[in-house]
């Protein structure tokens, strides 16, 4: 269903009763953190046995804290106690608070780090994530470790792929001259050929707050590291596929190229050998998952021995 479809608000809760019913434990580890005029969802499942560390975890664009909690389990019987959370722009602090999506996420990271007394985690940034947690961990230094899990040094950049090379370079100058009804004419059209595109940007305005494509394309472009990558100094891992259909993989590289001031940075180019090529490797999500719980024993390995 589309922005504005007549039922979308009760079918989103719809959809949460029903999961909260054949899943009662998902239910009971629900929790709210106050945030501005609204509320941010959380996920709350301890660790089993002795807690080695907090693990805070979001999705970006279009994710629900949801989908996430099958891929939960495992951290949390590694040790580690989770905080899944949806911030502003994301499942019910959107739908239910009208909380909209900022480009300094660090606020939200922030507030939930409060709220639950926390001094130190590793945070956890999936899809767009890959761009918000980073942002996040440059000014929030209770994030002690860093996962991008799908980088995104800079979100504007995603179009070029998605409009070529020319199409692109036209948008650029003609966001950067101010052009906005121009834009919105042309990016109309796009969409009504580009279902792929329509999405994108209507689903754009619900998240950013924005009310027309060219204010849309202009949030886009503060979603970005250039500013804030060389202050990140935890240390990192980064996860792409190399088949990736929405971010160029190339953005990888970049972004650890940009992370100067990190403490260290691991990068992980994941291919269909493994299932793994696409999107936050939608194919083998366990791969990744036993990724990140190899990258924190070895990170606590190398602390250990450092003593």
């Amino acid at each position: 269903m589309k922005l504005g479809d007549s039922g979308k608000a009760e079918m989103y809760q719809r959809s949460i009763d029903l999961m909260d019913r054949a899943l009662p434990d998902l239910a009971a580890a629900r929790d709210n953190v106050p945030y501005q005029t609204g509320t941010l969802p959380v996920i709350r499942i301890p660790a089993v046995g002795e807690e080695r560390d907090v693990l805070l975890i979001h999705s970006g664009f279009d994710g629900l804290v949801e989908e996430m909690y099958p891929m939960l389990e495992p951290f949390a019987a590694a040790g580690y106690s989770i905080l899944a959370f949806e911030g502003p722009g994301q499942g019910g602090a959107l739908r239910n608070s009208n909380l909209h999506m900022p480009f300094d996420w660090e606020k939200p990271v922030s507030a939930i780090l409060d709220h639950y007394n926390i001094e130190s985690c590793t945070l956890i940034g999936m899809s767009l994530g890959g761009y918000l947690a980073p942002r996040a961990a440059a000014f929030e230094k209770r994030v002690k470790r860093l996962v991008a899990w799908g980088a995104m040094y800079d979100f504007f950049e995603v179009y070029r792929k998605r409009l070529g090379a020319s199409k692109f370079k036209i948008l650029s100058v003609l966001l950067d001259l101010n052009l906005s009804g121009v834009i919105d004419r042309l990016i109309n059209k796009a969409r009504h050929k580009d279902g792929i595109l329509d999405w994108a940007v209507g689903h754009g305005m619900h998240v950013s707050g924005t009310q027309s494509p060219f204010e849309f394309l202009q949030w886009v472009r503060t979603l970005n590291l250039r500013d804030s990558a060389h202050l990140i100094d935890q240390d990192v891992l980064l996860i792409m596929g190399d088949e990736d259909h929405l971010v160029p993989p190339s953005q990888l590289y970049v972004q650890a190229e940009a992370m100067t001031g990190a403490r260290s940075v691991t990068t992980s180019m994941l291919t269909s050998l493994d299932s793994a090529a696409q999107h936050c490797q939608v194919g083998n999500t366990g791969l990744v998952v036993t990724q990140i719980l190899d990258w924190l024993n070895f990170l606590a390995v190398r602390d250990k021995l450092r003593e």
